[in-house]
This record gives structure tokens, C-alpha cells and sequence, in this order.
């Protein structure tokens, strides 16, 4: 059984896979567009037809607009994700979420959830156990 960290953790990584291939894609883009501008890349002035710069502008812009596309949706879903698990009620639950997806001190979720420091230590190394020990049980 897949935990909720594990899916929330795999779509952040998603996310961060897609910005980078779109970084890439946009740097593409940019090549072809210059191309289609000089005729060439480089200074050595290796010709290329107008006509196969601009399908490759083209193609590149395409690819892009898809991968776009699929990151728009993963951060929609990852934001959907994200107020659903704010809305768990158990103590466990909010502990794991504040220090897991919203990254918060231990000290502060203390204060915020109205419990001592060391309360939410506990109840911090119960949750971050027992997902260590159930994705010890998945690779087994």
C-alpha cells in the first residue's frame, strides 16, 4: 500500500522533472528561433534552409506547449493534494504534514498546534518510523 508521503513526494518530483525538461525545451526554442534569424548557430556559418529551421522552431514549440500543458495539471493536482492533507484531524497526521509538505520546525508546529516541543518530537519520530519502516517492508 503506497503511503500518502510517498505519492505527494513521487508528484513534487514529477513537477521538478517537467520545470527542468521545459527549461530545456524553452533553451531549444530559443536555438531554433536564432537559427531561423542568421541561418546558422555558430560563427562558422553552416548554412541551414529557412524552411527546416522553422519545422524544428515549430516541432520544439509544439513538445513544449505539451509538457506545459502536463505540468500546469501535476501543480494543479499537487495543490489539490496539498489542501486535501491539510485536512486531516489527527495529531500524527498534522504533524507529518507541516514538517513533511510545508516544511515547518518542529518548534513551530508545536507552538501552532498548541502542544510542548517535546510532545511533537515524539509524535514526530512515531510518524517518520513507521513510514521508514513500511518502505523497508515495500523493498523487502
Amino acid at each position: 500500500m503506497t503511503d500518502w508521503r510517498t505519492t505527494y513526494n513521487d508528484l513534487c518530483k514529477e513537477i521538478e522533472i517537467l520545470e527542468l525538461r521545459a527549461s530545456d525545451l524553452e533553451f531549444q526554442m530559443n536555438t531554433a528561433r536564432k537559427i531561423c534569424f542568421r541561418g546558422y548557430i555558430t560563427d562558422q556559418y553552416s548554412r541551414i534552409p529557412l524552411d527546416r529551421a522553422l519545422t524544428s522552431y515549430d516541432d520544439v514549440k509544439e513538445e513544449l506547449l505539451g509538457v506545459v500543458a502536463i505540468l500546469e495539471h501535476k501543480l494543479q493536482t499537487k495543490r489539490q493534494i496539498e489542501q486535501k492533507m491539510s485536512e486531516f484531524d489527527g495529531l500524527e497526521y498534522q504533524v507529518a504534514f507541516r514538517r513533511d509538505v510545508l516544511r515547518q520546525p518542529l518548534d513551530k508546529i508545536a507552538d501552532d498546534l498548541g502542544y510542548s516541543y517535546n510532545w511533537i518530537m515524539k509524535i514526530s519520530s512515531r510518524t517518520s518510523n513507521r513510514a521508514k519502516g513500511r518502505k523497508k517492508a515495500e523493498t523487502a
